[in-house]
């Protein structure tokens, strides 16, 4: 799996930390809790961007993580999704 590291470079709540914290551990990965939140995830393509967001953004359970231009992303709140949706209508 082609995994990258990067900064969603936004704000995120503790719960959303501890639970990219969860997935990076299991993922052998070490979570270092920064304002900007950090994960791992593997590539994926522009139709599937699509699908991740709407399936995250009609679940509020859910992690977001998707490539956008080569940039990962990653959010479970409402005002990300309205960032995230922007940059793929953008794309």
């Amino acid at each position: 799996m082609k995994r990258f590291l990067i900064s969603a470079e936004f704000h995120t709540s503790s719960t959303t930390r501890k639970k990219v914290s969860r997935l990076l551990s299991s993922l052998g990965e070490v979570y270092q809790p920064q304002e900007s939140l950090w994960i791992v995830y593997s590539d994926c393509t522009k139709d599937e961007i699509g699908k991740r967001v709407l399936s995250v953004m009609n679940s509020q359970d859910h992690v977001i993580v998707t490539n956008i231009g080569g940039v990962y992303y990653s959010g479970c709140d409402k005002d990300f999704n309205k960032y995230l949706t922007q940059h793929v209508n953008q794309h």
